[in-house]
C-alpha cells in the first residue's frame, strides 16, 4: 500500500496556500488513513516514502494547533487527541502482530515513539511502559531499537527519563533496556552519569531512578554498578568540602550511593571496600564541621551505612548521636532500610532485635487473643492483642513516614500487622510539622472514610478518628470533600456519625491543642469534680444520718486555690478556631441529601435524624 495519499494529506494541512476546506478534509481523513497504512508500513523496506511520513508525522500535531488558532483551542485539542490516539491504537496494533521473523522499521519506530512522548496524549508513556512489562515476549523489538548506533542520542532522552518516572521495579528496565546499556555508550552514560548525578529527579516519578537503575545493573552489567558505585562515591567525598552545591542533588547523590552499594554483588565487595576505605574515613571530618545541620546529618548517616556494608579492616563502625526532628534523616532512613525488589534488606543494615521482655518469653509467637484462657476479661484480651500489635509497629524497622506508602499499607488484606502498623504510623507521622501537608490529601481522606475493619482490630473505630481529626487539624480544607464523601449513599451511618465526631475533634484540636478522646475524658473528670462539690454542699446542711444540721459547717475557701486560674482566665487569648470556624460550618449548611436532616439555624442546636 503506497504513502503517498497519506503524505498529501499531511503536507496539506502544514500549507499555508492550500484553502481551508481541503484542510478541514485533511483532518478528517487523516486518521482513518492512519489506521489503515500503518500496522503494514511499521514492517516495510525503509524507503523514501517512509522516511517522509516519519517526518512529518513528528510535526502534525503542530500543524493542527497553527491551524485552528488560539480562537479555536478546543477545537485543535480535540483534533489533536484523535490524531495521536489513532497513531498510539495502531503503533499497538502493529506491534502485537509482530513475531521473530519480521525485521521492522526503526526509523518509522522512533519517530512515532517520539511523536507520541511530545504529544499531548498524556497517558502514552504510563500506558506504553505497562504494555511492554505486560508483553515482554516483545521485547526484542525495542531493546534492538534502543541499541541502534548512529542516532541523535538527545531526542531520545525525554523518553527514556518519562519511562523511567513511571516504572515500579528493577526488572521493569531490563524488559524495557536489555542488555543495551552494555554496548551502547550513549544509554550508559545516560543512566548512570546524566540520570544519577546531574540531574534532580522529578517528585512525580513512582520510585527513586538510583533505586531502578542500580537493582538493573547488578543484573545486566556489575562491572558497570561498581564503576558507578565508585563515581559517586567520589562526588559523596567531593561534596564534604562544597557547601555551596545545591542541597537536593547532594542528598540525591547521597542516596544514589547507597543504593548502588546495597546491590554490590558479593564478589564484587572487595573492590567495594576499597573505594569506601579510599573516601568515607576522609569524608566524614568535613562532614562533621558542617554547620548545616541537614548537610552534616546527610554525610554522618551515609558515611556510618557505607561503613556497615563495607567494613574498613583496623577501623571502628562509624555511630553518631542525630537530630530526630530533622525530616532528611527520615526519609534517608527510609531508604537504607527499603527492601531491594527481591525483598531482602542487607544483613548488614538490618536493627537488631530487641530483647524480649518477660512478657514475650512467656507468650510465645502466638497472637495475645489466641493464648489467654477463655476465662479471661474480653477487655483483658483486647488491650493484650492491642500491645501485640502496637508492639510490632513502633519498631523502627517497620515504620514509614511517606504517606503513600501508609496508604498502601491500609490495603493490606492477609497481614493484620502490616495494616494496623498503617494505622499507628499515621497516627505517629500525621501531627509531625516536616511531614508535607501537600502529602496529605484526598485519597487519604477517601481512604479512612470507607476503611473496613477486615481484622477486627479492637479500637479500630477509635483509631480512625483519630487520624481524620488530625488529617483536618492540618488540612481544614479537606472537611468539605469528607462532609461530601460522608453524605454519599453508599456510607452507612455510623460511618457519617465518626466523621462528625472527627470534625468536632479536630476543631476542639485547633482551639484547645486536645482531641475529643481527651476532651471527653477531662470533661468527665470535670463532672466527677461536680458530682462531689454536690455532695459536699449537701452535707453542709444535712447529717450523716439525714437529719438537719444545727449550726454551719465551714470548709476550706477555694478561691485561694482557684486564684491563678482566674487570673489566667481573666487574660484574653485569641481562640484559633475562629479562622477555621467557615471550614467546619459551611460544608455541613450547603450539602443536602434526601433523608437526612441537618439544622444549624437554631442557637446551640446541632441535629441530625431519619
Amino acid at each position: 500500500m503506497s504513502a503517498k495519499p497519506l503524505l498529501v494529506f499531511l503536507e496539506t494541512i502544514g500549507n499555508s496556500a492550500k484553502p481551508k476546506s481541503d484542510k478541514e478534509t485533511a483532518i478528517f481523513l487523516i486518521p482513518k488513513l492512519i489506521d489503515n497504512f500503518l500496522p503494514s508500513a511499521f514492517y516495510s523496506d525503509n524507503n523514501d516514502e517512509i522516511v517522509e511520513l516519519a517526518g512529518r508525522l513528528r510535526y502534525y500535531e503542530n500543524h493542527i494547533f497553527n491551524f485552528y488558532g488560539k480562537e479555536n483551542r478546543e477545537e485543535a485539542k480535540k483534533a489533536a487527541k484523535i490524531f495521536c490516539q489513532t497513531l498510539y491504537d495502531s503503533f499497538l496494533k502493529a506491534l502485537q502482530s509482530w513475531n521473530k521473523s519480521k525485521s521492522s522499521n526503526n526509523g518509522l519506530f522512533w519517530n512515532i515513539i517520539l511523536t507520541l512522548t511530545n504529544s499531548t496524549l498524556e497517558n502514552f508513556i504510563h500506558d506504553f511502559t505497562v504494555y511492554m512489562n505486560n508483553n515482554p515476549e516483545k521485547a526484542e523489538i525495542w531493546q534492538s531499537m534502543m541499541g541502534l548506533s548512529g542516532l541523535e542520542f538527545s531526542q531520545y532522552e525525554s523518553f527514556i527519563v518519562k519511562v523511567m518516572n513511571v516504572a515500579e521495579k528493577p526488572s521493569n528496565l531490563t524488559i524495557i533496556f536489555g542488555t543495551n546499556v552494555c554496548t551502547n555508550k550513549e544509554l550508559s552514560k545516560f543512566l548512570t552519569e546524566t540520570v544519577l548525578i546531574r540531574r534532580i529527579q522529578s517528585s512525580t516519578s513512582k520510585k527513586r531512578h538510583s533505586y531502578l537503575i542500580a537493582g538493573y545493573l547488578s543484573v545486566v552489567s556489575p562491572n558497570l554498578l561498581l564503576e558507578s558505585f565508585a563515581a559517586t562515591l567520589q562526588y559523596f567525598h567531593l561534596q564534604s568540602k562544597n557547601t555551596f552545591n545545591d542541597f537536593e542533588q547532594q542528598k540525591q547523590t547521597a542516596i544514589t550511593t547507597v543504593d548502588l552499594a546495597k546491590v554490590i554483588p558479593k564478589e564484587w565487595e572487595s573492590k567495594a571496600n576499597q573505594y569506601v576505605s579510599q573516601f568515607v574515613p576522609s569524608s566524614m571530618p568535613n562532614y562533621l564541621r558542617l554547620s548545616d545541620a541537614s548537610r552534616r546529618q546527610l554525610g554522618m548517616y551515609v558515611g556510618e551505612t557505607l561503613i556497615k556494608l563495607f567494613p574498613i579492616n583496623g577501623t571502628d563502625k562509624l555511630i553518631f548521636e542525630y537530630d530526630e526532628e530533622d525530616p532528611m534523616l527520615h526519609e534517608v532512613r527510609e531508604v537504607i532500610l527499603e527492601p531491594l525488589e527481591n525483598g531482602e534488606i542487607p544483613d548488614a543494615l538490618k536493627p537488631p532485635p530487641p530483647p524480649p521482655s518477660k512478657k514475650e518469653e512467656k507468650k510465645g509467637p502466638l497472637h495475645a487473643k489466641t493464648i489467654l484462657d477463655s476465662d479471661d476479661d474480653e477487655a483483658e484480651a483486647d488491650q493484650a492483642y492491642l500491645s501485640e500489635l502496637h508492639d510490632f509497629a513502633a519498631k523502627s524497622r517497620h515504620k514509614t513516614n511517606q504517606i503513600p506508602l501508609l496508604i498502601d499499607k491500609l490495603s493490606e488484606k492477609n497481614d493484620v500487622k502490616k495494616f494496623y502498623s498503617g494505622l499507628h504510623d499515621l497516627l505517629e507521622y500525621l501531627p509531625k510539622k516536616w511531614v508535607p501537608v501537600h502529602e496529605i490529601t484526598s485519597d487519604l481522606v477517601a481512604r479512612v472514610v470507607n476503611l473496613e475493619n477486615k481484622f477486627n482490630i479492637p479500637q479500630f473505630q477509635l483509631h480512625r478518628q483519630k487520624i481524620l481529626e488530625v488529617i483536618f487539624y492540618r488540612r481544614p480544607e479537606l472537611i468539605s470533600y469528607a462532609v461530601r464523601l460522608m453524605l454519599s449513599p453508599s456510607i452507612e451511618m455510623p460511618d457519617r456519625y465518626f466523621v462528625l465526631q472527627a470534625m468536632i475533634g479536630a476543631a476542639n484540636y485547633i482551639s484547645t491543642g486536645k482531641g475529643l478522646e481527651e476532651a471527653t475524658k477531662e470533661a468527665q473528670q470535670e463532672m466527677e469534680e461536680i458530682k462531689k462539690e454536690s455532695a459536699l454542699e449537701k452535707f453542709e446542711t444535712t447529717t450523716l444520718q439525714g437529719d438537719e444540721r444545727v449550726g454551719k459547717l465551714l470548709r476550706a475557701s477555694q478561691s485561694l486555690l482557684k486564684e491563678e486560674k482566674e487570673k489566667s482566665a481573666a487574660t484574653t487569648e485569641r481562640n484559633l478556631y475562629l479562622e477555621y470556624a467557615p471550614q467546619f460550618v459551611y460544608p455541613l449548611i450547603q450539602e443536602e441529601v434526601e433523608g437526612l436532616h441537618l439544622d444549624f439555624t437554631v442557637a446551640n442546636f446541632v441535629g441530625f435524624w431519619f
